[in-house]
């Protein structure tokens, strides 16, 4: 039954006046009427739309007018009244009898026109990641890239459903059930179907339209090429294009039509890098030109056995013989060859190394198949039974069993081969950011600490004579590098299987990775296709500051009782992760650490407080304060951070950091660069902060896609603070906790003097005499955990879409009873039924007697929202899930939700739709949902 039949909030009534063709605006309009940065798309007739900008009023009349011909042919411009109306935020439903087409959108008399439903490319890759060949393909990613008309759903099923008659009739053949004129009617629809599906197909494609910019060899036409999208491969937030054997190489020009408005193209425009914020072209290379130098007409191959290495143990004395030294002979034999592959026949090989193997630029290690090699390393550490201390310090072992050069740049591969360890403290493989175009294929990794071992956090290293605990076991796969395929393996480890991060002592090898004191991380430009992982205590792949990459088709199996989950993550002091595509990923088993199957962990703020300034192009910002960060020199600044506005006009959209007040290059602490006042963005704001507004400068974890994953037996998703843009699509969730919007409040959390950058601290005899140099300290705070934090870490423009959530009862844990014999939750986190979940953080005022001072500005932030922007269409709730929106204290946090065209069954109706009725009355719009 619908939600009105439950006698619940019914929507505002709707004004729609179609067909009316709007005149001029006149000059004595309001000059400030609401320009639009910011719209919720896809979205169909009968569906709700949120606009963010402003200044918006109640009396404000949004007008359609299409674009291009569309889908449908409305030639006419169409008023609508609004639902619901804030200072910053505008919500109307998209009329029913409307077309689905692609509309210019703009409040009538005044502001900007925002295209609704047109393509939002946000970023590319090809076959050879950054590039593209003749005959492979690009990839665009983004919003409204693809768009999947009605009539091309309903031909799909005609399809089927013919193809399903035609079966049934020819299963009967032979019996006395078999019609032959049946047969052929039933073939005959089925061609008819197939052929409307073509047309549906052929309506609703979208076309890429390369044009030469920079030509390569043998280009001579600047004429545009128009390629339709690949279907079969083509997805609603990733579109897929064949590109042409006889594609010239060269620097092309992106755009992309959508099948609503075929004319209507639109350049991409991707955010790459602080250095490349507005890139518009992708590299077409010639086949030859993209091959690696193993795969080059010539490369040679040498076979590790021609340099003393066997494949078996001597059967004489039962003793294996150590291939180590032929091995390296073998890969210096390739190195001084300039490249080629060094080659396993098939066999065992022991491998007796202390210090692992470093594997040239341009040389493959490969096997004859990963079902016929195996390498197993031996247990090489000699240290006590209490273990080596990491970082990677004496006796703790090769640093990587397989690592590339620490001078220059280039790319590796191991490929076909097994690999075996039983103790390792560090990596097996680790791929540096010298490293462009590595590649790790059909290998299989079984690295297992604990192999044999007979108790709790006992393992069994006899060689080192240690019992080995849960923390010891180094990650199967570290990448920093970038161009990198990982495809088409099993990687089973005790710890981490793929990370970006990596321990301290690495740090000095690392070329443009985020260098300092404790960690390195990152990478970019990745393909992690058709792997099997299975972690143990560690996780499966940690994505910190991942940037263009997709992680695909993948399958991740916990196999610890402890197995953790992943993090998009940046930490305390600047970095982004954007541009992640994760599609089609079965994952099961998260049962430690908070059980977060995904989150965003929240990582601080360089700066919350007022604009003090906006220069006239829109693009360097003056800021009231003082930034501030507490570790920079660790994680790189806050180049390619995000620019979030908190309140009033323009709440919830962002802007990019391309170049950051506090430079972390030269800067070894917060309070040592006088300039840091000053910030540079991307792109102007469409509304832009005004003087005195708040603001947050915040790590980028931006426009990060989830489509098509299956996760099981796990907790949250959860964009847990600084998330922008991203969205969670035909996700699906068995026994799983929560996906949830959780912005983050943090408070303001000063390092001590002498630490994280602040000012040394005085000699004892002079603390009475005088104060401590530097700043003046923040008023006192708590600090409320998270990771050095500071302010609001704000969730904005979020979209849930046609999730499901099929069996919503999961695993709690319910603790022994307390002093008063009372039972309770002794791990609470959403321990109800699994929901679609809004949380908040509960901002405290400053206190009475708080003092002003340049760093501490005492202003009231308890009502600015910590998630903003967030649209809830077509998902299905089901066995005790359902929504909670805005429960407890985090009310006055949240805003602009829109909850729309959802089904929640077989839950209980009282609880399956809570809903804070103070966001209902003012920024939150619920309508079209129904309960079963």
């Amino acid at each position: 039954r619908s939600r009105e039949a439950c006698g619940r909030r019914a929507p505002m009534q709707l004004t729609l006046y179609v067909g009316l063709v709007v005149a001029p605006v006149a000059a004595a309009e309001r000059a400030d009427k609401g320009a639009i940065d910011w719209a919720s798309q896809p979205v169909r007739p009968n569906e709700t739309v949120l606009l963010l900008g402003g200044p918006f009023d109640p009396s404000d009349t949004v007008t359609l007018s299409p674009i291009g011909s569309g889908m449908g042919g409305v030639n006419s411009t169409v008023a609508v009244a609004p639902l619901q109306v804030t200072e910053g935020s505008y919500k109307f439903v998209l009329p029913a009898d409307l077309p689905e087409a692609q509309w210019s959108v703009q409040i009538f008399g005044g502001g900007n026109a925002y295209q609704l439903n047109a393509p939002e490319p946000w970023w590319v890759q090809g076959d050879k990641i950054r590039t593209a060949t003749p005959g492979g393909y690009l990839r665009v990613f983004g919003n409204a890239v693809a768009h999947t008309s009605a009539a091309l759903l309903s031909a799909r099923a005609a399809v089927a459903n013919a193809e399903a008659a035609l079966a049934t009739l020819i299963e009967a053949v032979g019996s006395a059930g078999a019609d032959a004129t049946a047969i052929a009617e039933a073939v005959a629809r089925l061609a008819d179907a197939r052929a409307k599906h073509r047309a549906a197909k052929a309506a609703s494609a979208s076309v890429l339209r390369l044009t030469l910019t920079e030509e390569g060899a043998g280009s001579t036409s600047r004429d545009p090429v128009m390629i339709p999208s690949l279907e079969e491969n083509t997805t609603r937030w990733a579109v897929w294009f064949p590109l042409p054997i006889t594609l010239a190489p060269g620097t092309y020009t992106v755009e992309i039509a959508n099948g609503l408005a075929p004319s209507n193209f639109v350049k991409l425009q991707s955010f790459v890098s602080p250095s490349e914020p507005r890139v518009t072209t992708v590299m077409v290379e010639s086949a030859v030109d993209a091959q690696k130098p193993w795969e080059k007409t010539g490369a040679k191959v040498f076979n590790v056995a021609d340099y003393g290495a066997f494949g078996l143990p001597n059967l004489t004395t039962n003793q294996w013989a150590n291939a180590s030294l032929a091995v390296e002979k073998a890969i210096d034999a390739a190195a001084a060859a300039g490249g080629g592959t060094v080659y396993f026949k098939r066999g065992t090989y022991f491998l007796n190394t202390t210090v692992g193997f470093t594997v040239p630029w341009g040389v493959r290690l490969q096997g004859e198949g990963k079902e016929l090699v195996e390498l197993i390393f031996s247990e090489t550490y000699s240290v006590s039974d209490s273990g080596p201390a990491k970082p990677y310090g004496a006796g703790s072992g090769p640093l990587a069993m397989f690592r590339g050069p620490e001078t220059g740049t280039g790319a590796w591969a191991i490929s076909d081969l097994t690999v075996y360890v039983t103790a390792f403290h560090n990596m097996i493989v680790y791929v540096n950011n010298r490293t462009v175009g590595f590649e790790m294929s059909r290998c299989r990794i079984t690295a297992d600490s604990f192999l044999g071992g007979n108790g709790p956090n006992k393992g069994r290293s006899i060689a080192a004579n240690v019992s080995w605990t849960i923390n010891d076991p180094g990650e199967i796969l570290v990448i920093h590098g970038s161009e990198y395929l990982v495809e088409d393996n099993d990687l089973y480890g005790d710890g981490t299987v793929i990370t970006s991060t990596t321990q301290p002592g690495l740090c000095p090898v690392q070329m443009g990775t985020h260098v300092g004191g404790g960690h390195c991380h990152g990478s970019a430009w990745g393909s992690i296709r058709n792997n099997r992982l299975f972690n143990g205590p560690g996780s499966s792949h940690f994505m910190t500051q991942w940037k263009q990459v997709v992680f695909e088709d993948n399958t991740i199996i916990g196999v610890s009782a402890i197995s953790m989950g992943n993090s998009v993550g940046t930490g305390p002091g600047g970095g982004y992760d954007h541009h992640i595509y994760h599609h089609r990923n079965s994952l099961q088993f998260v049962w430690g650490n908070d059980r977060e199957i995904v989150t965003f962990d929240d990582a601080g703020s360089a700066y919350m407080g007022a604009v003090a300034a906006l220069s006239p192009d829109g693009v360097t910002l003056t800021l009231a304060g003082d930034a501030r960060t507490s570790v920079t020199s660790e994680w790189g600044g806050w180049d390619g951070a995000a620019v979030m506005i908190l309140n009033g006009t323009g709440a919830g959209t962002w802007r990019r950091v391309v170049q950051a007040g506090i430079d972390s290059s030269a800067n070894p602490g917060e309070w040592t660069n006088p300039k840091n006042r000053t910030w540079v963005i991307d792109r102007p704001f469409v509304t832009p902060p005004t003087q005195g507004q708040t603001i947050s400068i915040v790590p980028a974890r931006a426009r990060i896609i989830f489509e098509d994953d299956h996760f099981q037996d796990g907790g949250t998703l959860q964009f847990y603070g600084q998330a922008q843009e991203c969205v969670v699509d035909s996700l699906l969730g068995e026994r799983i906790a929560a996906l949830v919007a959780w912005g983050q409040w943090r408070g303001w959390y000063l390092p001590p003097c002498g630490t994280m950058g602040r000012p040394p601290c005085p000699p004892p005899s002079e603390s009475q005499a005088k104060p401590p140099s530097g700043p003046p300290l923040h008023a006192p705070v708590t600090r409320l955990g998270g990771e050095m934090g500071n302010g609001i870490m704000m969730n904005a423009q979020l979209s849930y879409l046609n999730n499901r959530i099929l069996v919503g009862n999961k695993i709690v844990r319910w603790s022994a009873t307390d002093s008063s014999g009372r039972y309770g939750m002794g791990f609470a986190k959403f321990y109800n039924g699994a929901s679609f979940a809004i949380e908040g953080a509960s901002i405290q005022p400053p206190p009475k007697n708080c003092k002003v001072t340049p760093s501490n500005p005492c202003e009231d932030w308890s009502m600015l929202a910590t998630t903003a922007a967030v649209v809830y269409r077509g998902n299905t709730a089901t066995s005790n899930s359902g929504f909670n929106i805005g429960g407890g204290s985090s009310a006055s946090q949240i805003r602009d939700v829109v909850i729309d065209g959802n089904t929640i069954e077989q839950s209980d109706p009282d609880k399956a739709m809570q809903i804070s009725p103070a966001l209902l009355a003012t920024t939150c719009v619920e309508r079209g949902n129904v309960l079963w």
